[in-house]
């Protein structure tokens, strides 16, 4: 059962799976209502809230906080600034994340700009565009690049088809969940939830929810 206040863990484990989950991965739809792409999710999710085998977070990013009204050569800079205010950056061990100044936060994030969208020009990049470039450079400094059992998890087929290219370029894997899971579970030891267990971690999910927006008001 998820309660308030939750854990707080102080150092991630890089013993683990390291999961970086695409903003779009969140389930929002009961495990009845979810497509089957998004079926192994769950598992991922129970073993993360439920068994603690997993490390996982969600990109803490939102495309206005980061992209209004700032030029994209300047984007890196402003992103890097604030991934290093979330907790997940800040529970990363010494060593493991990048350490960038100015310069380099910005031609790091120009650099997966062009990667990701090779043919778009500058003033047609859209805002949900540079929001993709945002996760996936998140994801580089503070875990792709140093290690090895890490992985950017989305269904979004731009970064599956350009999944090739960012590993050679940067050492990170995109994965789905599905090729997580299938990857992961045998190796770390990772339990298989049955349907009930994915039901009531929905439902304490929900009621999670419920709580955090009352105690804001």
């Amino acid at each position: 059962m998820i309660r308030l206040p939750l854990d707080d863990r102080d150092r991630i484990d890089l013993g683990k799976p390291i999961l970086t989950l695409d903003v779009n991965q969140v389930a929002i739809k009961a495990p009845d209502d979810r497509a089957l792409e998004y079926q192994h999710l769950a598992y991922i999710e129970f073993n993360y809230f439920e068994t603690g085998l997993v490390e996982a977070a969600v990109t803490p990013e939102t495309a206005f906080e980061i992209s209004a009204g700032v030029p994209p050569a300047a984007l890196g800079s402003t992103a890097y600034q604030r991934f290093q205010k979330s907790e997940w950056f800040k529970a990363r061990p010494s060593g493991t994340t990048l350490s960038l100044n100015e310069q380099d936060s910005n031609e790091l994030w120009v650099d997966v700009r062009w990667k990701l969208w090779p043919t778009v020009g500058e003033t047609m990049l859209t805002t949900n565009q540079r929001a993709d470039v945002s996760q996936l450079f998140f994801h580089s400094v503070s875990s792709g690049i140093a290690v090895c059992n890490s992985a950017f998890i989305t269904t979004d087929h731009h970064f599956l088809d350009r999944r090739d290219v960012l590993r050679q370029s940067y050492g990170v894997q995109v994965m789905t969940n599905e090729e997580a899971w299938k990857t992961y579970a045998p190796q770390f030891g990772l339990i298989t939830p049955a349907p009930a267990d994915v039901r009531r971690l929905w439902e304490d999910q929900n009621e999670l929810s419920r709580k955090l927006r009352t105690s804001t008001k």
